[in-house]
């Protein structure tokens, strides 16, 4: 799960663009952790 953490390669004006992107591995690592937790 470690992967999904990594900084974006994209330089900083392409950022905004892939935050869907970056946000989204963020959010199933978090949900794999809510359905291990409990």
């Amino acid at each position: 799960m470690r992967l999904a953490w990594r900084p974006a390669r994209l330089p900083p004006d392409q950022r905004q663009d892939s935050a869907v992107t970056y946000v989204a591995p963020c959010v199933v690592s978090a949900i794999a952790i809510k359905s291990t937790a409990f």
